[in-house]
């Protein structure tokens, strides 16, 4: 595919609207959704339409063109939105979502079928026009077509229709500049379509793009020439964007034409048609009369009966101080994407940084030279300053997780009969992006849970004196050296009793042994592979794989998971994660001359072992931990064969269980950096990965869960 190069961009900007258009519309069913909300669906939608027919997938581009055909309607009529009708939108937003995953695979849109979402928005738009006399998207079609026909042009711009007037109006009302933005792309210009998709994005970071020319179904035709037009409400200055266009490769040239409000229905723009933009941005809200519109500049402005203006005062010094600080805030906000396999190159960079660091504070400490260690304090310096800024490069807002999941919490209530409320706190807390990308399939497997086995029918809800609606809760926080996630809900709580018969039934515990477990060992059975307290199985739950999955993806990003729960009052999991994956504390151990690394994170806490703690039991060394018989593996015996005694016991910690390690010497604890041991050594199951030391040995690093199953089996 000739457009191959700018998949990539189509696949993000797509995403971002796709997930716009599904949060707009939950409103819209909850019935919130204001004037501007329907507007931004258009929007969003038209955006869609564009892009997919520039990028040549023709059947996303059907899609969207029906999507924004109801969408016109709703935005000028929201009173005529139903639920049958955000059901349908809904359908169509899912063959979407389908159409994208699919062009991300294979890079085109073979193998997933709308014609079945297309007539339902096609039947949806005849329903919704009946009211103001359209008949069928083809008449409208015709129509807009041949508004297209005669539009009224000046300096070659085209009109603007009444729904782009009302929005440019509203912005101009609140401070923002409008005008169009012309592109004139250079005559060697091999891809002008893509090109303009490229500028158009840039663009709407700065504001909201409100019209173009050529339109959406000129783009799909093909009909492209060198120039292209943009109607703009930027949110500060206007001059960096326009000036950062003009430096993109193949535009030859970039004008701005501020647009002010006419009456005859033309281009809107002022003057001579042109200015810079500085002047543009110093605009104040024009203030409507019965004579004309004032110019952009802010000075007054006689009308010529055609709309036009006679004259303009654009002089950059009439900049208001609350325009400046739009256009501080505009140029603050300019971000860029960079691809996730570029950081990715950095961290590994940095990494080495890392260990050539700790090798060098290493060689210092053993050198008496006093500049040499002066050196080795200032690059330990900068590259914890570079570590740092690196680290806060992978970070992303959890929002960018969690905005996916109130319309699966929507269509999980329609599934089961239930009134579910999604709660959502702590958007802004940041997680590298390595692990944000882990736990979409953790949270489904949770919040699919607390959906089916957690929240009540809404009869046995009121029964208990509870709200008909159950409360989900998705939160998330820092904390030190770890971020959280927390689960709830405020359904009838885990039955212990049930889940102890169930594991006693499945044979994961004897009767005896069951009842004397308390409530957050007995949660430990339902993290076993297979079980479920469930009678039916749903397509929801009730197969046994959920919580399983859960533990073994957050453990295997070095987490923890736990359980709360009180009968009648609801369950919490809460989820414990690192802030990083690439680098992490350990408590370096050694043992019959060997080196291991154990995450902190696993460790509760190190003892000394003492004739007066160390037991032997059913003819097994355990430790006496305040009372609490702690199960003992010496390290040198069990991987290594040696018969040694460690001096001190390591602690660690997996949800209710704990086990003690011993070893003969304590490190320290060290900042590691953690490297894969490699497909060669992809079987062994001890270890998760090594981290090169200061002195340039290697240290193994403890799979923590496969030594706490390797402990409690012995």
């Amino acid at each position: 595919m000739e457009n191959l190069q700018y998949l990539q961009a189509f696949l993000d900007e797509s995403d971002e609207n796709l997930q716009t258009l599904n949060e707009l519309c939950l409103r819209v069913e909850r019935g919130e959704a204001q004037d501007a909300d329907f507007a931004a669906m258009f929007r969003a939608a038209h955006t869609l339409k564009g892009m997919s027919a520039t990028m040549g997938f023709q059947t996303m581009a059907q899609v969207t063109h029906r999507l924004e055909d109801v969408l016109g309607v709703l935005r000028d009529h929201p009173g005529r939105a139903t639920p049958a009708c955000v059901d349908v939108l809904f359908d169509g937003l899912d063959v979407l979502a389908a159409l994208l995953e699919r062009i991300r695979e294979t890079g085109d849109e073979q193998g997933v079928t709308a014609d079945a979402q297309i007539d339902g928005l096609v039947r949806l738009y005849d329903t919704l026009s009946q009211g103001d006399g359209r008949a069928s998207a083809e008449v409208a079609a015709g129509l807009a077509s041949s508004a297209t026909a005669v539009r009224a042009e000046h300096d070659g711009l085209p009109a603007v229709s009444d729904s782009a007037r009302a929005v440019l109006a509203a912005g101009q009302a609140s401070g923002m500049a409008t005008g169009w933005v012309v592109l004139e792309f250079d005559p060697a210009c091999v891809m002008p379509a893509a090109r303009a998709l490229l500028a158009m994005r840039e663009l709407e970071q700065a504001g909201t793009c409100v019209q173009c020319d050529p339109d959406a179904e000129r783009m799909q035709r093909g009909e492209i020439s060198l120039r292209v037009a943009f109607l703009m409400a930027f949110e500060g200055d206007p001059e960096p964007v326009v000036r950062g266009l003009g430096e993109m490769p193949e535009i030859a040239r970039v004008r701005y034409v501020p647009w002010a409000d006419s009456a005859e229905g033309g281009s809107g723009v002022g003057g001579d048609g042109e200015t810079t933009p500085a002047a543009a941005a110093g605009a104040e809200p024009p203030a409507a009369t019965g004579q004309g519109t004032p110019a952009p500049g802010g000075g007054p402005a006689a009308s010529d009966g055609s709309g036009h203006t006679a004259e303009t005062a654009p002089a950059p010094s009439a900049r208001t101080a609350s325009g400046a600080a739009r256009a501080g805030a505009a140029r603050a906000d300019r971000t860029i994407r960079v691809p996730v396999e570029r950081l990715d190159t950095l961290m590994n960079l940095l990494s080495e940084l890392v260990i050539d660091r700790n090798r060098l504070a290493t060689l210092a400490s053993s050198v008496d030279r006093a500049d040499l260690r002066e050196l080795a304090d200032h690059i330990a310096r900068v590259a914890g300053e570079l570590q740092t800024a690196v680290m806060s490069l992978r970070m992303v807002p959890i929002e960018h997780l969690f905005q996916r999941f109130p319309r699966m919490v929507r269509d999980l209530a329609r599934t089961l009969g239930k009134a579910i409320e999604l709660e959502m706190s702590g958007l802004e807390t940041e997680f590298d992006r390595t692990i944000i990308d882990e736990m979409g399939e953790v949270l489904v497997h949770l919040i699919r849970n607390s959906a089916d086995h957690g929240l009540e029918a809404p009869a046995e809800r009121v029964a208990a004196g509870k709200p008909e609606a159950g409360v989900i809760q998705l939160r998330a926080y820092p904390s030190g050296q770890h971020v959280f996630i927390e689960v709830a809900d405020d359904g009838r709580g885990i039955d212990v009793e049930r889940v102890r018969r169930r594991a006693v039934e499945r044979g994961l515990a004897d009767p005896v042994k069951a009842a004397g477990l308390s409530d957050e060992e007995v949660y430990e059975f339902l993290f076993a592979s297979g079980f479920s307290t469930a009678e039916t199985v749903s397509d929801i739950s009730g197969r046994g794989v959920g919580l399983d999955a859960v533990r073994q993806k957050v453990e295997s990003l070095g987490g923890r998971v736990e359980i709360e729960s009180r009968a009648g009052l609801g369950t919490t999991f809460r989820i414990r994660l690192p802030l990083t994956l690439a680098m992490l504390e350990a408590l370096l151990v050694e043992t019959a001359g060997h080196v291991f690394a154990i995450p902190l994170s696993a460790v509760e806490e190190v003892v000394a072992a003492t004739p007066d703690n160390v037991r032997m039991v059913h003819g097994q060394r355990v430790l006496d931990d305040r009372g609490r018989l702690v199960p003992l593996v010496e390290v040198a015996d069990w991987l290594l064969g040696a018969e040694r005694e460690g001096r001190w016991l390591v602690i660690c910690r997996e949800g209710a269980r704990r086990a003690a390690f011993g070893v003969e010497r304590l490190l320290g604890q060290r900042e590691i950096v953690q490297k894969s041991l490699g497909e060669y050594l992809a079987d062994v199951r001890w270890f998760a990965g090594a981290a090169i030391l200061g002195d340039g040995g290697i240290a193994l690093i403890a799979d923590v869960h496969a030594w706490m199953n390797g402990a409690l089996r012995r």
